[in-house]
């Protein structure tokens, strides 16, 4: 029985997203994707700064190159002047990941014993040479920096057991601070798992957090950040981030410092809060109306869903609000049911459904008497919800007067589209 609601689930996800867009997240990653960078770095027997010398194509979309080693970063393992490393490029029609030429981190490990290997390479005394890229082809940095590479150092030399604590929480916040786009990026997922943060973070570390805040060449790193500082609420982090937020002129100090600070303390007060919503900028508007909780910021949310002129204000707005009032704001959330940006919509939907299963007769309501967007809204609401939600959207496929309504309310519950018997 789980397994059937379980595929259902997955029907309803794949066919409601043509209602509204896709619905803003992330995704876990599959099985079979590469390892994160520092995992691959943490682990590889080798890890050097090297020169590549030159590349050369293989058999079955892999390549070899050799590299002139600069450095090693395990001084207890130092590696010979010359080396030669293998990968695999899943995407044959991009240039390989290394480049003649070019100086570069390679994080190396023994060859794969898979046999596409001895086609690849069927000497065997040349593919005795060759050695892996770790983590299947994700432990390589281009053009690494001094700063990174030094971090990176540190972070070797010191025990596993070292890296679950103090010194290893210093270093991933470092590496976020400093570390290109790619190392900083997956030094933050690294920190966003570490379940003790709170008793490892330093002041140093928290100081490299808000810094690390304030990147703007790190494309979904703040996303994580903010994450994790709601999922963690490490203390440390309270007094840099507010020393930034003064020294920044307050409500003037760059928004995501503020949504920051609403995520330690889960809300930001009136004091807080109202000079951000008079912002010109979208993003402080959305911190506040995201952390809304004093009592004259709160009696706005109402507002900021049918009047501002961003989306994501309003999309914060109305997650707020029902998250605050729960059924009461119901028929407040509805008003954005209908709202010109598909984000705002799909904030209200998923916000509604939360609410499970209270909603389920007024959306179906909203279904048979309600404007378009606002049933199509509806209807995504309903499909992220519980078994009463898919006995009523099994119900409208049928009896609905519109034949769109009950197509979409078929597809909802799982109905292959095109099907009709």
């Amino acid at each position: 029985m789980l397994r059937v609601i379980a595929l259902r689930r997955l029907r309803v996800a794949a066919g409601v997203a043509a209602l509204v867009a896709a619905l803003p997240g992330g995704r876990a990653a599959a099985a079979n994707e590469p390892a994160g960078v520092v995992a691959a770095i943490e682990a590889a027997p080798a890890v050097v700064v090297a020169e590549v010398r030159s590349v050369a194509a293989l058999p079955h979309t892999a390549f070899r190159a050799t590299l002139a080693v600069e450095r090693s970063l395990r001084p207890d393992s130092p590696a010979p002047e010359m080396i030669e490393v293998a990968w695999e490029e899943p995407a044959p029609s991009l240039p390989p990941r290394l480049a003649e030429g070019r100086r570069v981190l390679v994080a190396a490990e023994p060859l794969p014993s898979a046999s596409i290997w001895r086609t690849r390479v069927p000497d065997d005394a040349a593919r005795a040479r060759l050695l892996a890229i770790a983590g299947r082809g994700a432990g390589y940095l281009e053009r690494p920096g001094g700063a990174e590479l030094d971090i990176l150092e540190h972070y070797l030399l010191v025990g596993e057991a070292a890296r679950a604590g103090d010194a290893g929480a210093l270093h991933l916040a470092r590496l976020c601070a400093v570390g290109q786009p790619r190392l900083a990026l997956d030094a933050a997922e690294r920190l966003r798992a570490f379940d003790a943060l709170p008793e490892h973070l330093t002041p140093g570390a928290a100081r490299a957090l808000v810094e690390a805040l304030q990147r703007g060449d790190v494309r979904g790193q703040r996303e994580v950040l903010l994450d994790l500082i709601a999922l963690r609420r490490p203390p440390a982090l309270r007094a840099p981030l507010e020393a930034s937020i003064r020294s920044g002129g307050g409500a003037a100090a760059p928004p995501v410092l503020h949504a920051a600070l609403g995520a330690l303390e889960g809300q930001l007060d009136d004091d807080h809060a109202l000079p951000l919503l008079e912002s010109g900028s979208a993003e402080s508007r959305a911190a506040a109306a995201r952390h809304a909780a004093g009592p004259r910021t709160r009696g706005r949310l109402r507002d900021l869903v049918i009047g501002d002129p961003s989306p994501s204000v309003r999309a914060a707005a109305v997650t707020r609000l029902v998250e605050l009032d729960g059924m009461q704001a119901f028929s407040d959330a509805t008003l954005a049911f209908d709202d010109d940006s598909a984000e705002v919509r799909a904030a209200a939907a998923r916000a509604v459904a939360r609410l499970d299963p209270a909603p389920v007769d007024s959306l179906r309501r909203l279904v048979e008497v309600g404007r378009v967007e606002e049933a199509k809204t509806a209807l995504v609401a309903l499909s992220m919800m519980g078994e009463e939600a898919h006995l009523a959207l099994a119900e409208l496929a049928v009896e609905h007067p519109d034949p769109a309504i009950r197509t979409l309310a078929g597809i909802a519950v799982g109905q292959p589209i095109g099907d009709t018997h």
